[in-house]
């Protein structure tokens, strides 16, 4: 949707601009927090998390992926997957 249009929809539905902003402002805050979280834990605890909230990615995607995504070498996963497997 181009700006004119925009503005002329949420000028006929005044309502939906609200609820669009608010959806907006909560994805944000979701997205900022993520990020915030991710920057502060460590490797290990971004794994766990991975775990957690994306169990089947860690099936389709290869582990070098994984590794890079967490921002350590396909080696050091393999340690942390150890460790947690100890656990």
């Amino acid at each position: 949707m181009n700006s004119e249009k925009e503005k002329a929809f949420y000028k006929r539905f005044p309502r939906f601009e609200e609820i669009s902003r608010l959806e907006t402002e909560k994805m944000l805050g979701n997205n900022q927090e993520q990020l915030s979280n991710f920057i502060t834990n460590s490797p290990e605890e971004r794994y766990k998390n991975l775990i957690n909230t994306k169990p089947e990615l860690l099936q389709r995607v290869a582990q070098h992926q994984i590794a890079s995504y967490l921002g350590v070498t396909p080696e050091s996963l393999s340690r942390i997957r150890k460790r947690i497997a100890k656990k």
